[in-house]
């Protein structure tokens, strides 16, 4: 039974990516959204590359992504194995830690938040960084990432044999 926890777990966790990368809520992830969402990672990714990955990657051939085909894409390049699913976490957590002094600033999540039409007042972000910054000393360090992207799934860094 264990073991269906973090299919669970992922599942939920590709759910709410594509509701946050899928802006108008329209049930499809557009060429323009997929390359806001590699731009605010710090891809430099065109509309036209935007478009080539959508066409490479679109099953049934409607010019967007929806959530069968973003479920399918995650599933099979989001590791099941542990260690390699750490790194690319880590990876993630790089990406937006862009000062790379190791946590995520308010600055660097709310930078996230807008470019991906996430509009949050002051407030809004106190209320999410309360919710993420479990040990409450402003910034969101790699294991409070990690649980807030799978929960129970992943171990604490400090645990962990890498």
């Amino acid at each position: 039974m264990a073991a269906q926890r973090p299919q669970l777990t992922k599942q939920h966790t590709i759910e709410e990516t594509f509701s946050v990368i899928d802006k108008d809520g329209d049930g499809k992830i557009t060429v323009e959204e997929l390359a806001q969402l590699f731009n605010t990672l710090h891809y430099e990714v065109s509309i036209e590359e935007a478009s080539e990955i959508i066409n490479n990657l679109d099953t049934n051939s409607d010019g967007m992504l929806d959530i069968d085909e973003w479920t399918s894409i995650m599933r099979s390049t989001i590791s099941d194995k542990p260690d390699v699913y750490h790194k690319q976490l880590k990876a993630a957590f790089n990406r937006i830690d862009t000062d790379e002094d190791g946590t995520i600033s308010k600055t660097e999540l709310a930078y996230v938040m807008q470019t991906l039409g996430e509009n949050l007042t002051a407030e809004d972000m106190e209320a999410l960084m309360v919710d993420i910054d479990l040990n409450s000393n402003g910034k969101i360090d790699f294991d409070e990432f990690v649980k807030l992207m799978v929960g129970d799934r992943a171990e604490p860094e400090e645990q962990r044999d890498i």
